[in-house]
């Protein structure tokens, strides 16, 4: 389970609850991997977006999927919360935004879901994330039938 995957502080504690359920019925073996530095990926997720060359964003790039690499090394699976934030309501997300998580997984190319994790002490739902190295899909259907 990543809570703080380098960049983004998160309230980890609901979809850490989820992680140990799934955990509970022998779908994934949960360790806590302090080891996990990623770089926030905001800058070469619009360059991307842009279709316009930056050249730190490209060295941005290269460096998340060279950690991430390194990750999947030793893990099969990476679970994080959705979103670093609590869910904004209907009025919006105001200042924050909260997709620094699902960005970097959507930038690598590697594959995710979300799972319902519960929800929020006001009543707002919260998610885990499930990763997958690339081309390992497979992994992610029965996480999400324990969901």
């Amino acid at each position: 389970m990543v809570a703080h995957p380098g960049f983004a502080a998160t309230d980890a504690d609901i979809a850490y609850s989820a992680a140990r359920r799934l955990a509970a019925i022998g779908r994934v073996a949960l360790r806590r991997d302090p080891e996990v530095e990623l770089i926030d990926p905001a800058r070469a997720w619009m360059a991307l977006r842009r279709r316009r060359p930056d050249t730190a964003a490209g060295a941005e790039h290269a460096e998340i999927e060279r950690r991430l690499r390194q990750v999947f090394e030793r893990v099969e699976l990476i679970l994080t919360p959705t979103t670093p934030c609590e869910p904004h309501g209907h009025d919006g997300p105001g200042d924050r935004v909260g997709t620094e998580l699902t960005w970097t997984f959507n930038l690598t190319g590697h594959p995710a879901l979300s799972l319902p994790a519960g929800f929020t002490a006001s009543g707002l739902p919260v998610g885990l994330q499930v990763v997958a190295r690339r081309h390992h899909d497979h992994l992610l259907p029965s996480a999400a039938d324990a969901g």
